[in-house]
């Protein structure tokens, strides 16, 4: 009741005085109160109760006046006329703080409660809604100060401040702010009552240090008027209020209980090497500044101490809100290790434009925690331990927690990606088994035949298909095991595409082979059929095998190690294959073709079947039986799947073929089916066209082709990590650190021109790297740079200055000591700032401590050598606080080279240069692999830019430049090894066929074909890297494959160009056909149904687009510019006996008579129409 009636009594004498006031005293551009006039008893400011004209505030006052009251420069504009003063201005700035914890939760609140003080203190027009009622001296210096004063508002601007913080919530007590700083006021009036209260008429004492009262208008004096300026609405702008996004009392302490859960996590390890041990966070934590864990949560403003977060921490013991910290917290809410921590580190998900952003507390979506591990190699056995069980308890407890919480968690830790990656090779072990089975099922099947009325186990060819895949494994291993031998590693590239390309290599041969030798007569024994088919379309395989293998090898002199090692392992593959097809599995085909005759069961060569007749060929002919039955005499022709004597109007025996094998029912359909539809006109237009324009799209389309790799696409569809990837591009709001490395920083005094080359303090350059970098900041949308550099040596010349006396002092001597500053103790002891120990707790032990330097000693202001030698040092082991922030502990740690042997530590000192030096900056947000590309570049031409201008070796470094600098180089690389390697092949397919026009055509196929997968790759989002470039070079292999043999055997028919490409493709395309073509889309296929997306998307879906683009180009495309424009036959050879007993060639080729015994035997005479060696070959193409 006391208290109620001093309140009423002051009301009353207010008003009586108010009832005398002057009208002359409350006119426009006059103030009531100005400046502060001395304290009270308990050391609160009182005003002067003055009455005059509102001065003119200085440059220096007005810069603190947009600071403190935005609103109220900027309304007043140039006008520097003011009714307060710079020490009125910090106590509001002050006085307001305590209030603003409760009120931060919306802006618009927050500022409004400022700008009503602004108004109240410093509104020029200050008398005309102002009146002193009473006066009193102040305690300290007796001056006539204010004690009682009435300010008059009108009802509209009242409730506008009221409606703005009338539904505040103080999310710490979950209470309304109101109940905190209005005393729960229902009203505007009764919140500016108690607003006005003075701190004596409360208990305890808390308030204004004299009375304010806000009278009803109705008692408004003569002359005066209410103020009744503009305030921001709740939900306006920047200034909207919080709606909890995630910075909520529930999510935080959510928060606080995770910490906790981490800090007691302990992790076994080195039972293994025998000095078992417990790993916890606090031992293997970054300690930069003491004791304590450097871990960057939001969790830290309060300490990581939820004690602290629900009731302050000392002096004050009030509990601070987020929104507080968020505009406090490089000032009042440090960290538990000293540091602060940016808001933008620790939240994330609100909007980067700031037209967009209103505040953190009504934008963010997304707490970011990071704990920081100790990077010493002693510590990695204990690190690694750590973060396995962190992973398990974040799989578990953590992510259950932030479910109940309603919140959603996504994690990594460093080792995270090489787990994933490891689990990612047994993730798809058994689709790429099954993968590899279905392909070895096709081989089999495809390779047999199944007449009816025959035992299947006859016919079957599961043994050879087994034979022939064999042959590819055994030339995989010997390749992977040579290389190994030799030392080169053997990439997950390397592992997945080289099997898939020998093997594509290996069945064509393997068809190609047993299409020849099926094609043999069988009145010649087998060895000679065997002999024969080999003689018919070996020299093709050697073709497409010297190309490949040439092609690939050139390819090895690509700079990427990726590529390299894939080009040279390749080359050694295909070339192991090719003598194993030509020996091994010839020798097998020979073998199994003697148990198809011998009646004998595949894969149980021991069982035999029932006498079968006639044996059913491979591919289905005929007309080799007629043959036989008729004896022919006259001649005998070598007949194989490239060689003459076929023509379009042969008698395969169709009506059979789709009951005998698979590759006779194909070899019908191209020559019935798709033989005469190239042979139309219309159709070759159409075909030309169509692939004319898919070739000039995919150019036009290859600028936009994406470099890179998402980590997301390299690890398993179900791994934890994808969640992670995709928050950290979507939710992440700060980019990498970016360390600007400079070389050989010589700080000699003939070298003084480098420090300030460097620098960026008062005397520096203005054109110095760090200003240059500053300047850059500025255009984040050109540089990537998203703020200043922090500099080493800008803070050590701050922190040796005379001008910063608590930062640099020693024990022991005079102020300064000497002009190198290093006293007349030449070895002085470095002496702490007096806020730190020991000085802190025990001042005597400080009291001889004196500044480093004295006025002037700073030579030019830049330190000499020497004083770089003695104090640099210091500056590195100074820890930073209060009184000194400059010193270089955490935060410089490792930014300058050391070494132990040089005496200052700091590397090549002693010699008077810093070897190398660090500083470091950031990037903006990078989420897309383009943004990365791209801001690598940026940094890169902005560091060699800085060489050039300074005379200085600097280079750019960020952790992920080292993933991302293939692709400032990929697409030159990739347009090398293709180009090298399509050279390779037109030299070699010249010299082996002698047309031009051949190796043009080929080399034109061959060019389409990348051309166009390169488009499909853009229109899939396949992006350029080193696995699709791999496979480029490999679909160029596999491209040899599909042009070379239909090339020979187009070379080897007779007739016109229609009818030579009718025959080629009758023979050959069945068997490439079935040989790459369905033996690869059969394997393809499995791999849809991987979990892991880099199979999915870099071999399932580029492997069927080369597949398919392949078969198109070798089947359809070359076939009509064969038709078109193919070279002429070569000529054939007559075989005849010689005198000497061997036969010879009618270019004078001798070749073996044992080949020929039987038929001299019979006398038959022989002609063979064969292709010969290069050399001994009359081209005329």
């Amino acid at each position: 009741m006391r208290g109620s009636s001093i309140i009423r009594v002051c009301i009353v004498i207010f008003i009586a005085q108010a009832s005398c006031s002057r009208a002359g005293e409350h006119s426009t551009g006059t103030c009531s109160t100005l400046g502060i006039c001395g304290h009270r008893e308990d050391g609160d400011v009182l005003s002067c109760a003055e009455t005059r004209p509102a001065p003119s505030m200085n440059s220096t006052g007005l810069s603190k006046l947009q600071l403190v009251c935005p609103q109220l420069a900027a309304e007043r504009g140039s006008d520097p006329h003011f009714c307060c003063t710079e020490q009125q201005l910090d106590t509001i700035q002050s006085q307001i703080q305590i209030a603003n914890i409760f009120l931060l939760g919306c802006p618009a609140c927050s500022h409004n409660f400022k700008h009503l003080f602004c108004l109240l203190e410093c509104h020029p027009d200050q008398a005309t809604f102002t009146n002193v009622t009473a006066t009193q001296p102040a305690h300290d210096t007796g001056v006539t100060s204010v004690a009682n004063v009435s300010y008059y508002v009108t009802p509209h601007f009242g409730q506008a401040l009221f409606d703005s913080c009338k539904d505040v919530t103080y999310p710490v007590l979950n209470q309304k702010a109101m109940k905190f700083v209005g005393g729960g006021a229902q009203t505007y009036q009764e919140w500016l009552d108690f607003i006005g209260t003075v701190k004596d008429a409360r208990f305890p004492p808390t308030g204004s240090p004299f009375q304010m009262d806000f009278p009803p208008l109705g008692e408004l004096p003569e002359g005066m008027r209410a103020l009744n300026a503009s305030l921001a609405s709740c939900c306006e702008g920047p200034l909207a209020c919080s709606g909890g996004a995630i910075t909520t009392d529930s999510h935080l302490r959510t928060l606080f209980a995770m910490h906790e859960l981490v800090d007691r996590l302990a992790a076994p390890y080195g039972e293994e090497a025998g000095a078992a041990g417990n790993a916890t966070l606090s031992s293997v934590c970054f300690k930069p500044l003491g004791a304590e864990c450097a871990i960057q949560s939001v969790a830290q403003y309060w300490q990581l101490s939820v004690d602290v977060y629900e009731h302050g921490s000392p002096p004050m013991m009030v509990p601070v809100t987020p929104e507080f910290c968020y505009g406090h917290w490089n000032t009042q809410c440090l960290s538990a290790y000293g540091a602060p921590i940016d808001p933008h580190v620790v939240l994330g998900g609100f909007p980067t434009a700031a037209a967009e952003f209103r505040n953190f507390s009504a934008d963010a979506t997304a707490f970011v925690v990071t704990f920081l591990l100790d990077p010493a190699p002693a510590l990695r056995p204990a690190a690694e331990a750590w973060e396995a069980a962190f992973t398990m308890l974040a799989h578990t407890r953590l992510r259950s927690m932030a479910e109940e919480a309603g919140l959603r968690l996504s994690f990594s830790a460093q080792r995270s990606v090489a787990d994933e990656i490891s689990r990612e090779g047994w993730a798809d072990a058994w689709t790429v088994v099954a993968s590899y089975a279905a392909m070895l099922a096709y081989i089999a099947a495809a390779m047999g035949t199944f007449p009816r009325g025959q035992p299947r186990l006859l016919h079957s060819r599961i043994g050879l298909g087994l034979a022939g895949v064999s042959c590819v494994a055994a030339s995989v291993a010997a390749a992977l095991g040579l290389f190994g031998w030799a030392g080169t590693p053997a990439t997950l590239i390397v592992m997945e595409v080289i099997p898939f390309l020998a093997l594509a290599v290996g069945v064509d041969n393997m068809f190609i082979l047993a299409s020849a030798l099926e094609r043999q007569p069988r009145s010649r024994p087998l060895p000679q059929r065997a002999g024969l088919a080999l003689a018919a379309v070996g020299p093709s395989i050697l073709l497409a095998a010297t190309c490949e293998v040439v092609a690939f090898a050139l390819g090895g002199m690509t700079t990427m190690p990726a590529l390299r090692s894939f080009a040279l392992c390749a080359a050694l593959a295909v070339a192991l294959d090719f003598g194993l097809q030509v020996t091994a599995f010839m020798a097998v085909l020979v073998m199994d073709d003697a148990r198809i005759e011998a009646g004998r069961a595949d894969c149980l060569p021991w069982i035999r079947l029932k006498d079968t007749g006639s044996r059913a060929p491979l591919f289905g002919s005929e007309e080799l039986e007629a043959e036989e039955e008729e004896g022919a005499e006259a001649e005998t022709r070598l007949l194989s799947a490239s060689g003459p004597g076929f023509s379009q109007d042969d008698d395969l025996g169709e009506a059979s073929l789709g009951e005998r094998s698979v590759t006779g029912a194909l070899r019908a359909l191209i020559r019935d089916r798709l033989v005469p539809a190239l042979r139309r006109p219309a159709v070759k237009s159409g075909v030309l066209v169509t692939f004319t324009v898919f070739f000039i799209l995919s150019l036009a389309a290859l600028p936009r082709l994406e470099r890179g790799l998402e980590q997301s696409t390299a690890l398993p569809a179900d791994s934890y990590l994808q969640d992670y990837f995709a928050d950290v591009a979507g939710l992440l709001r700060v980019g990498p650190p970016l360390i600007l490395v400079v070389e050989g920083l010589d700080l000699t005094q003939h070298a003084h021109d480098n420090v300030t080359a460097i620098c960026s303090v008062s005397g520096c350059d203005p054109d110095s790297l760090l200003n240059e970098v500053s300047r850059a900041a500025l255009a984040p949308w050109q540089s990537f740079l998203a703020a200043p550099a922090a500099s080493w040596l800008d803070d050590f010349i701050t922190w040796l200055s005379p001008d910063a006396p608590l930062c640099c002092r020693q024990h022991g001597g005079d102020l300064g000591g000497g002009i190198l500053g290093l006293g007349p103790d030449p070895d002085p002891a470095y002496c702490p700032p007096p806020d730190q120990e020991p000085c802190a707790s025990d001042p005597t032990a400080c009291a001889d401590c004196r500044p480093c330097l004295g006025p002037g000693e700073l030579s030019d202001g830049r330190p000499t050598l020497a004083q770089f030698q003695a104090r640099l040092p210091w500056f590195l082991a100074a820890k930073p606080s209060a009184a000194c922030a400059k010193g270089g502990a955490g935060a410089y740690d490792a930014a300058l080279r050391r070494s132990a042997s040089d005496a200052t530590a700091v590397a090549g000192l002693s010699q008077g240069r810093v070897d190398a030096s660090a500083f470091r900056t950031s990037y903006v947000a990078l989420s897309r692999q383009a943004d990365f590309i791209q801001a690598l570049k940026a940094s890169r031409g902005f560091a060699e830019e800085q060489s050039r201008a300074l005379g200085l070796q600097v280079y750019a470094y960020s952790i992920f430049h080292v993933f991302f600098e293939q692709y400032l180089t990929i697409a030159g690389e990739a347009a090398t090894i293709l180009g090298i390697a399509a050279t390779a092949v037109f030299v070699i397919c010249l010299a082996m066929t002698g047309s031009p026009v051949a190796a043009c055509l080929v080399l034109l196929t061959l060019a389409s074909m990348v051309v166009d997968l390169l488009g499909l790759m853009t229109l899939t989002g396949i992006q350029l890297n080193a696995v699709s470039v791999v496979n480029l070079v490999a679909a160029l292999g596999i491209g040899v494959e599909f042009c070379a043999h239909l090339l020979h055997a187009f070379m080897e028919e007779s007739g016109d160009r229609e009818q030579r490409t009718a025959a080629a493709l009758t023979h050959v395309g069945a068997a490439v056909l079935a040989g790459i073509t369905l033996t690869k889309f059969v394997g393809v296929a499995v791999l849809a149904f991987a979990r892991t997306q880099i199979f999915r998307v870099y071999f399932f879906r580029m492997y069927l687009a080369l597949v398919l683009v392949g078969a198109a180009h070798g089947l359809i495309l070359l076939p009509v510019l064969l038709s078109l424009l193919g070279p002429s036959a070569w000529d054939r050879w007559e075989l005849c006996p010689a005198p000497s007993g061997r036969w010879r060639g009618s270019l004078g080729a001798a070749l073996p008579s044992e080949l020929f015994r039987d038929e001299e035997e019979e006398g038959v005479g022989a002609s063979l129409a064969a292709q010969g060696s290069a050399g001994a070959r009359a081209g005329r193409g």
